[in-house]
């Protein structure tokens, strides 16, 4: 037992654990980094979490950082029955749109599959915004950047679907060197939800202000699990590095009711 605490304290130590209980895990994936490992790139060290939860409810995509949702046993499709996702990004030009609806392969030589993203304008400069989008349900791959480049808005620092001359301002003058694509809320919802928040990391808030956006973001990364009128938990999981504690500061946990 002692052993299992030591690994889960080293664990602890290299990833920002949001919330554990007995049902799920929830860590912060950074941008670079895959949710969970997969045969493409097992050889590969530091390409995937490896969290200890063997069973991934939702996650970002490997560009993008945001809230991890793992669960320690296999779930059924009708425990979990709807994921909702609001990103914030960085894009260039203004979106003329509430909502695009484009359908997308999900991969080459496969059938377009139907795709919604609603958009909202946070904040506009000269010649980018601050754009919130939300998805609802299965999401197609890379759907949010894919989305943006069908709008012609590409995403600041997205090689992949952007824009050469954005891409090139963006790293030569304001050091972005991945896509200024955050997932802010995640939502798993049936009859218990969990709801996972986070404001964007330091790298991201850096380029934003240095573009003149100065608007209020959200302060503490927070994720919280319901059934019901939920209990507040106790159960604080807290790393002994003190850089996480500095970044971290305090989680508002909740957990389900216990009889």
């Amino acid at each position: 037992r002692r052993r299992q605490q030591q690994q889960q304290q080293q664990f602890d130590c290299q990833h920002r654990v949001l919330y554990r209980d007995g049902d799920v895990l929830v860590l912060m994936k950074p941008a670079g980094m895959l949710a969970k490992e997969d045969g493409r790139h097992r050889h590969e060290r530091g390409t995937a979490l490896r969290a200890p939860a063997q069973y991934l409810l939702a996650a970002p995509e490997v560009e993008v950082s945001g809230p991890a949702v793992f669960a320690w046993r296999p779930v059924g499709a009708a425990v979990l029955c709807h994921v909702r996702r609001r990103y914030w990004l960085l894009v260039a030009g203004r979106p003329q749109v509430s909502v695009c609806k484009a359908a997308l392969r999900p991969g080459r030589g496969q059938p377009h599959n139907n795709a919604e993203t609603l958009l909202q304008v946070l904040w506009e400069g000269p010649d980018s915004s601050l754009v919130q989008a939300t998805t609802e349900g299965n999401e197609q791959p890379q759907q949010i950047r894919r989305h943006m480049h069908i709008l012609g808005c590409p995403v600041w620092g997205d090689r992949r679907f952007g824009n050469q001359r954005a891409n090139l301002r963006s790293r030569a003058i304001y050091g972005l060197t991945r896509p200024w694509c955050h997932l802010v809320r995640l939502e798993l919802s049936s009859e218990q939800s969990i709801v996972c928040e986070s404001p964007p990391p330091g790298d991201l808030l850096r380029v934003l202000r240095a573009v003149g956006c100065h608007m209020k973001m959200p302060g503490v990364t927070s994720c919280r699990m319901d059934q019901g009128s939920a209990a507040v938990s106790n159960r604080l999981v807290k790393s002994p590095a003190h850089e996480q504690q500095l970044a971290i500061r305090s989680y508002p946990l909740y957990a389900k009711q216990t009889s």
